[in-house]
């Protein structure tokens, strides 16, 4: 027997002794039972029998509620890491508190009251732990950061404004803290954050005064106080609440990878790691074998994929017309402290990937912004109802509600924008154009850079600037602009063309459907250290067409082509989908010409290397200026890519065609420049 009164059979009964005592916060388990003395031990009597009558019968007590934002390592898979609505924040290798190579949080900050947040999957109760725990992180920053805000915000449950996501704040002055770009460590009592600092109302335009619900935490966040934030690098490690025990071990390979085709989609599934709880999975595509799912050639199909699910699909899309794709799968563990494990990989799926509408390659025949939509017949449109696509946010009550056409097309000057609606209801009011929103819009989110080969932001659209620069282009009634270069210039709504400009066009007939028409300048859409875009056939780029529908009472819904869209992609560009520039996936790489030395005859050259996978190289010769013209033809002699088609000096040329969206097989290709025809085989081998 214990001196705290209880029994320690231990070693008398072949037991494990341990530490001999009896550890409060280690409890396990629990049992009733009768003890008789020694004395009738074995005797012929020896049973003792009773009746236990329990009521309200509880185990009370603190237990521990440890919130883990970030291990040192990872972003658990039950926290969503994401900034507000500038700046950005991700896993990096740059740097770590520990200086152990085990990475850290780089935060570049942004605007004004914006900051990191850290989205729990649930809420946590913390009313017992409020009073004795603490949130400590390491954090990394330059002099002159400035005052920032620590915040835990419970639960919406309605969203709706007699419910709010009420606020805890602290205050951490940097008076206190002397950031000198050295690695500082932070340790607040929770019980000294402020739990009735309410809310901001945006609608309202002021505080929401409320108090915050310990026992129904959602989230943390790490703001700044007013100051401007952008552009200073800021390292955080370590983030967590309590006292928890961190987890660096990753699971296992997925087993099982593989895909079932379906129409236009294939499915992928597989089998979920033993002895995992609580962990998500991440799934990639590639028209090449994947040995690796962080090469920019792999594609991110989902992510956050929740055990016992082990399946999700992956759409088909191909320029314009139906065409035969292959892709192969991989798909990877991501455990419940952020842990990744070796992704399992599948065998080559092959499937009919859905022809859908691109931007055109080529300005709209005899193009006018007047609503006259005969420019666009040859150019193939999107189509957009309630019934068919995606509603991001609010209802609609059917088809008639809201349905719009939209043609996209550039060339090397200019972007033409068309879109005719069939509206049940207009309405605009040019007052209320700072809320356009909430009113009858086209919101065109697109990215001016080719994605082929590259990853998604995870930056806000609006902070990715420079060579790969994401854009939203408003078209209202009385204007068209560019948000994020207004927001840039300090010019609010300010429009850069009105329907009084030749190149904007705005119709509303009769109270009820919409049109318009635009030709922008592409000079006119860069901004800052922007990069200039210059479309080119094969690009793939990032978009998403969403109208906002207003029947006169007020905002009803948003009707978006991308089916990822839930009303957030102004700050995250995973909500967009993509199209292609032209006829094909895959740009012409590697063009090069060398006109050094007398080139006196045109010529072909074997291709190489020949067999081939998936990329091969094609030499030729032009003798004099021509119209050249590069295609391959499969074997029945249908033309499937144009590599070149454009006049040319004379000169020695290289071009590279990357022939991995299409299947195994001979192909030929022919050079026709001028008189000059000149055709040759080549053999793709996957």
């Amino acid at each position: 027997m214990s001196s705290e009164g209880f029994w320690l059979p231990g070693s008398d009964w072949g037991l494990f002794v341990g530490n001999g005592k009896l550890d409060l916060d280690k409890i396990v388990g629990y049992t009733f039972e009768f003890s008789q003395s020694e004395a009738l031990y074995q005797q012929p009597d020896d049973t003792v029998s009773g009746v236990i009558i329990l009521d309200d019968f509880e185990a009370q007590g603190v237990a521990p509620v440890n919130l883990v934002f970030f291990n040192g390592k990872a972003v658990p898979g039950n926290v969503n890491m994401h900034v507000g609505w500038s700046g950005s924040a991700v896993v990096t290798d740059e740097d770590d508190a520990a200086n152990q190579g085990t990475g850290c949080i780089k935060w570049v900050g942004g605007d004004a009251w914006d900051g990191i947040n850290f989205d729990l999957e649930s809420p946590k109760n913390l009313l017992f732990n409020w009073s004795t725990d603490s949130v400590q992180f390491k954090i990394k920053a330059p002099a002159e950061t400035g005052d920032l805000t620590l915040v835990f915000w419970d639960v919406d449950e309605d969203e709706a404004k007699n419910d709010y996501a009420f606020q805890a704040t602290y205050l951490l002055k940097e008076s206190d803290m002397s950031y000198d770009g050295t690695w500082k460590q932070v340790k607040v009592p929770l019980r000294a954050f402020d739990r009735f600092a309410g809310v901001w109302d945006n609608d309202l335009g002021q505080m929401v005064a409320g108090e915050f619900d310990s026992t129904k935490v959602v989230g943390f966040g790490i703001w700044s106080s007013g100051q401007d934030l952008n552009g200073k690098v800021i390292y955080l490690d370590d983030i967590y609440t309590g006292s928890p025990v961190f987890d660096f071990v990753p699971p296992v390979q997925v087993s099982g990878v593989s895909a079932a085709p379906g129409d236009y989609y294939n499915l992928v599934y597989w089998t979920d790691v033993e002895g995992e709880s609580g962990e998500t999975y991440n799934v990639y595509a590639s028209e090449n074998p994947i040995t690796d799912v962080n090469d920019p050639v792999v594609e991110v199909i989902a992510t956050g994929i929740s055990e016992d699910v082990q399946n999700t699909v992956h759409y088909l899309t191909y320029p314009l017309n139906d065409h035969s794709v292959t892709f192969y799968y991989a798909v990877e563990c991501v455990d419940a402290s952020g842990n990744v494990g070796p992704a399992g990989v599948s065998d080559a799926v092959t499937n009919t990937a859905q022809g859908v509408p691109t931007i055109a390659d080529h300005a709209p025949e005899n193009f006018a912004a007047d609503g006259d939509f005969s420019d666009w017949d040859n150019i193939l449109p999107w189509l957009i109802m309630p019934s068919q696509n995606n509603i991001a946010a609010g209802d609609f009550e059917n088809d008639d509600d809201l349905t719009a056409t939209v043609w996209l097309a550039m060339d090397d000057d200019y972007f033409y924008v068309a879109a005719d609606v069939l509206d049940n209801v207009f309405h605009y009011d040019a007052n209320l154009v700072d809320t356009w929103w909430t009113q009858d819009a086209f919101e065109l989110f697109i990215g001016l850079w080719d994605q082929n080969g590259k990853r998604i932001h995870n930056t806000t659209p609006e902070s990715s600037r420079g060579s790969e620069p994401d854009y939203k282009l408003i078209f209202v009634q009385d204007r068209y602009y560019n948000e994020y270069k207004n927001t840039y210039l300090g010019r609010g709504s300010a429009p850069e063309l009105t329907p009084d400009d030749p190149d904007y066009h705005f119709e509303e007939f009769g109270g009820m459907d919409w049109a318009l028409e635009a030709k922008i300048p592409l000079d006119s859409i860069a901004f800052g250290d922007d990069l200039r875009f210059h479309p080119q056939r094969g690009m793939r780029i990032m978009f998403d067409l969403v109208f906002h529908d207003n029947d006169g009472s007020g905002w009803e819904g948003n009707l978006s082509w991308s089916p990822n869209n839930r009303d957030m992609a102004y700050l995250d560009q995973h909500e967009w989908t993509y199209t292609w520039i032209g006829d094909t996936n895959h740009t012409v790489t590697g063009l090069q010409n060398d006109s050094r030395e007398v080139i006196n005859t045109f010529s072909l050259q074997q291709n190489y290397p020949n067999p081939f996978n998936p990329v091969t190289t094609i030499n030729y010769s032009i003798a004099r200026t021509s119209k050249v013209e590069l295609n391959i033809y499969n074997m029945l002699g249908q033309k499937i890519v144009s590599l070149v088609n454009t006049h040319q000096n004379p000169g020695h040329y290289t071009v590279q065609w990357n022939a991995a969206s299409f299947p195994s097989g001979v192909y030929l290709y022919k050079l026709k420049a001028g008189d000059f025809e000149k055709v040759r085989k080549m053999l793709l081998v996957k």
